[in-house]
């Protein structure tokens, strides 16, 4: 049998050089072949590894240690006999012709980086089966980084062949039903250093990891070497990256997440060994990794693979430092894998807190691996003492590498205090299916000696998991989203989501729907923004106004890495309309202007410079009032500065805008006039301006508003509480407050005939058509154009709605009158006449 290379070029490889050089090996060929930015290197393929064995009489002794393991007894064997494995194979000498080939190899690479001076390069193991479609092997086998010379070299190319047989790796692959003693053995990958030790490096996935999304990019990275990235030794900065609308057009940053970046891996030399850990330095700390064309050029070569692959992605990148003489300043690709642990997104199954629990919060952090379980944490300071590790308790650890599988595999959820979601500790408690919260900061020292908590890792709206204290009541729901899509593709009636949170297009992408009927810009404001938006209009007055020192220096963390609240203000809000209209394209979505009340604008950090107190905020200074008022106006434009870059720079023309509370024609005439003064002009570029039908001059006087307006949409919460005179805040009058009392049921039939009339299309944003069938059917036979729900509620109201339109078709088909809306039983009032 002809015997294969044993080495292999990175420009003689492609996907295909699987059995010669392994997962990681073939994958970088792949790139070279593709034309990718990748440092240069070589592949010790499998064929090199049988020789040695072969050589120094291996197989048999291996397979023997192998054989005493027993799994079923926690005796101790298997990691006993893992240690004689790795003793072995260390201490078997290479044959001088193996030695040859890897030291002709590594000089030829040395002359081509640093011309015979030991030129530094990592030595990463490249399994056959590591970095497959269903396997990530995410750190069981070694790599080493920062290794000089062809002895040091050779030194660790046998220990990455040691690593095939370590206690992890044995372990993971019996968990799996892979044979222990691979037949196709190991290569191992020697690449060109990238100096991103005086720069950055990173990871990144062609999709959201946590929910999948799989309109963006999620890109991590820290300063230094990306082992800190990956192993979770650090809280990186965190970029989500939309996919651009159009093909050929560039990707568009959506968000920025500045992570805490407390220490880097830098390159070490002596007693240090060849890389070492030391703290940032505070402009380290306060500053993004990447500047936002690093980030979008990075996107857009993620994209590149994503494409050449045909699936979900994960790379890993680093940054050439600057005084570099090879590569200043480029950022490279320096490994990619098919992203694994991916779910059915059509089959929806989350365990989560009960609605109306709640506990004190002790720690938060990223939501890396979603679900919610209760428990005893359990603080474990190093691998060391993973033998005292409880079955069923809740791992609590500053941050998890290879050596924690053990303990991941019997723990109910993974809690650090260090990491972002692609590394070590997020990327197999996905594999595994278990909840995981990172970056916590302080989960070992707040944990230590908690008796139960439960843990929280579905993302809320700022994509945070919790931990609370105390075991809090659980529910268990699966939602197999297939037969709502049937359902969805019978109706003629739009159903549309209801968002106030970025965050939910990601969860919720797989949801059949038409578009987002109502983004509540307030909510991304109090979400995203978290600050009173007219601080950003005051210029370099901050220091005059009258905020406390710890305000003062909140603002100043929310704004790191912005040149100025402006800045951050328009960007924040644009990223976050992007990701919404990103996520919807092509279908709409209609953003209404921030319509907080005063009180609310109130609780945003220095709303009390900026907002009066009044009596009863539900009828004063809110929604199209203060648009065009001298004391709002300014920060207005900076809404409306926002939606004009999503549409015109990052070309999601598929954005509407909405008025809400317009109480006059005159005040619709003056937001058109305030809107056009900030560039915003109706009719350009196709904009369309949408207005809130809530108030009854809003229905009485339809006609007179609708030259200003290309669409309108039924506020059932504020309409309801004004036809009927009551302040929906009061918890008194709750019980009074129902939209289908046969008045509010009037006026909205009303509007939606006017509307009809006019020929403007007009929906309604409510809860009312999932929760009640019959309320579905009224607005169905009053012919609304668009229902707008939450998101969760959106297969009930797809299944209201398709029933609804067939009883109605029905019965026209054979010629019987309209039903009319059943008696409110409270009320005892008439019926409404004239709706289905």
């Amino acid at each position: 049998m002809k015997k294969g290379p044993l080495i292999l070029w990175f420009k003689d490889m492609t996907k295909d050089s699987l059995s010669l050089a392994g997962g990681k090996g073939a994958n970088l060929g792949e790139l070279v072949s593709k034309g990718v930015a990748v440092p240069n290197g070589f592949t010790v393929t499998t064929e090199l590894w049988r020789s040695f064995m072969e050589d120094g009489e291996l197989t048999a002794t291996i397979q023997g240690h192998l054989s005493r393991i027993n799994f079923n007894a926690n005796d101790g064997s298997l990691g006993q006999y893992a240690s004689y494995i790795w003793r072995d194979i260390v201490n078997t000498e290479m044959s001088e012709r193996l030695k040859q080939t890897i030291n002709r190899a590594y000089l030829l690479l040395d002359r081509e980086y640093s011309r015979d001076k030991n030129t530094d390069v990592a030595v990463r193991s490249s399994a056959v089966c590591e970095d497959s479609n269903d396997s990530s092997f995410a750190g069981q086998h070694e790599t080493y980084l920062n290794i000089r010379g062809a002895k040091n070299v050779i030194e660790h190319i046998i220990k990455c062949f040691a690593s095939l047989f370590t206690e992890r790796s044995i372990a993971y692959r019996h968990e799996r039903g892979i044979p222990l003693f691979p037949r196709d053995g190991i290569a191992v990958v020697v690449q060109k250093m990238v100096r991103s030790d005086k720069a950055s490096a990173g990871v990144a996935f062609s999709h959201e990891p946590v929910t999948q999304a799989p309109f963006l990019v999620c890109i991590q990275g820290s300063w230094g070497l990306g082992e800190a990235v990956v192993g979770g030794e650090v809280t990186p900065d965190t970029f989500m990256v939309l996919k651009p609308p159009t093909k050929g057009a560039r990707p568009i940053l959506a968000r920025k997440e500045l992570g805490t970046k407390m220490i880097k891996c830098i390159y070490g030399y002596g007693e240090h060994g060849p890389t070492r850990m030391v703290e940032t330095a505070k402009d380290e700390r306060e500053s993004f990794c990447l500047s936002d064309e690093e980030i979008l050029s990075l996107a857009e070569q993620v994209l590149l693979l994503e494409e050449h692959y045909g699936r979900p992605i994960d790379v890993e990148w680093a940054k050439f430092g600057d005084g570099e003489k090879v590569g200043d300043g480029k950022i490279y690709i320096v490994q990619t894998r098919p992203a694994t642990a991916l779910r059915d997104p059509l089959i929806q199954k989350t365990t989560y807190v009960r609605n109306g629990e709640s506990g004190e919060t002790l720690v938060v952090g990223a939501a890396a691996s979603p679900g919610a379980v209760a428990g005893i944490p359990q603080v474990v300071d190093s691998p060391d003492d993973l033998s005292q590790f409880v079955d069923g308790n809740i791992l609590v650890a500053k941050k998890t590498d290879p050596d924690w599988l053990p303990a991941m595999r019997r723990a109910k959820a993974v809690v650090t205090d260090e990491g972002g979601k692609t590394s070590h500790a997020a990327i197999v408690a996905r594999e595994l299916g278990i909840p995981c919260i990172v970056g916590t900061r302080n989960a070992t020292k707040v944990l230590n000696g908690s008796d139960e908590v439960t843990v929280d890792a579905n993302q809320n709206e700022r994509g945070e998991g919790v931990v609370y204290e105390g075991i809090l009541a659980l529910e268990t729901k699966t939602t197999d989203l297939r037969p709502t899509i049937e359902a969805k593709k019978k109706t003629k009636t739009k159903v549309m989501f209801i968002m106030a949170d970025p965050g939910s297009a990601e969860r919720f992408f797989a949801y059949p729907n038409d578009g987002i009927g109502l983004v509540r810009l307030e909510f991304v404001m109090e979400n995203l923004i978290r600050l009173h938006p007219s601080l950003a209009t005051i210029g370099n007055k901050l220091n005059e106004l009258l905020l406390s020192d710890e305000e003062k220096a909140k603002i100043a963390q929310l704004t790191a890495g912005y040149d100025t609240i402006r800045e951050y203000v328009v960007s924040t809000l644009t990223q976050g309309l992007a990701l919404l209209a990103g996520a919807m394209y092509p279908n709409p979505i209609i953003v209404r202007f921030s319509d907080f009340k005063t009180n609310e604008y109130r609780r945003l950090l220095g709303g009390h410079i900026f907002e009066p107190n009044e009596e009863n905020p539900m009828l004063g200074w809110r929604g199209a009032s203060r648009y065009y008022d001298e004391r709002y106006r300014e920060a207005f434009h900076l809404e409306c500065e926002a939606i004009k870059r999503v549409r015109d720079e990052c070309g999601f023309t598929n954005v509407k805008v909405m008025v809400p509370f317009c109480r006059t024609p005159l005040e619709a005439q003056n937001v058109l006039a305030e809107m056009s003064n900030a560039g915003l002009v109706r009719g350009e570029n196709k904009l369309e301006v949408y207005m809130m039908v809530e108030i009854p001059t809003n229905v009485l006087q339809l006609e007179d508003f609708a030259p200003y307006f290309d669409g309108f949409s039924i506020g059932s919460n504020d309409l309801t509480q004004l036809t009927l005179g009551i302040d929906r805040d009061s918890g008194a009058l709750a019980h009074i407050g129902d939209e289908r009392n046969p008045s509010v049921q009037i006026l909205m039939k009303m509007a939606i005939e006017k509307a009809g009339r006019l020929g403007k299309p007009i929906g309604i944003c409510g809860q009312a058509p999932s929760n009640h069938p019959d309320y579905a059917a009224f607005l169905v036979g009053c012919g609304i154009d668009s229902i707008s729900v939450m998101p969760d509620a959106v297969p009930q109201t797809i299944d209201n709605v398709l029933r609804a339109e067939t009883e109605l078709a029905e019965k026209a088909a054979r010629g019987k009158t309209p039903l009319l809306m059943k008696k409110h039983e409270e009320e005892g009032v008439e019926d409404v006449k004239g709706c289905f």
